[in-house]
């Protein structure tokens, strides 16, 4: 038979216990997260032109993405991201459907740059086109950490691409 010291200890110990346990299983779902790119889909009527910005090495990522040419691109987007300042469009013109299985679906008038806040971890992106029109995609990656920039351009017609 346990004494009443050895059960008060016992109870103190459960909840330190119970709550390491659900930490570890957090931080492997962060983990697991980082490892996975994030999505973006990307759907036009017409030949697209976009321009990606984004930041490394620092939390929370910001993106940019900038609609070159005047129609008006769908982007869709994690659900989680934040949408930050809208610029070469009225505000009102910028809209985005209700999310759906966690991803959010923006409306981008032709000329416009969203800026966006990712605040979740992630080791990449994978862009996808299923649209089956050409799109040029420029990806400007700024490193903050180790003061650099690259700068690359890709042509993608209903196809994905995966950047680090």
């Amino acid at each position: 038979m346990l004494t009443l010291h050895t059960r008060i200890a016992l109870l103190t110990l459960l909840p330190i216990l119970l709550w390491a346990s659900v930490r570890f299983t957090q931080e492997q779902k962060a983990k697991d997260a980082r490892d996975e790119p994030v999505l973006i889909g990307i759907e036009h009527t017409g030949n697209a032109a976009l321009t990606l910005t984004r930041t490394v090495d620092r939390r929370p990522q910001l993106f940019d993405v900038t609609n070159e040419r005047s129609e008006t691109i769908r982007i869709s987007l994690p659900a989680e991201w934040e949408r930050g300042e809208v610029r070469g469009a009225p505000l009102t013109s910028i809209t985005a459907d209700e999310a759906m299985f966690g991803y959010r679906r923006w409306h981008l008038p032709g000329g416009a740059t969203l800026s966006f806040r990712n605040p979740l971890p992630g080791s990449g992106m994978t862009v996808h086109n299923p649209s089956g029109l050409p799109l040029r995609l420029r990806v400007v990656t700024v490193d903050l950490g180790g003061n650099t920039t690259q700068r690359a351009s890709y042509l993608l017609s209903d196809q994905s691409i995966t950047l680090p």
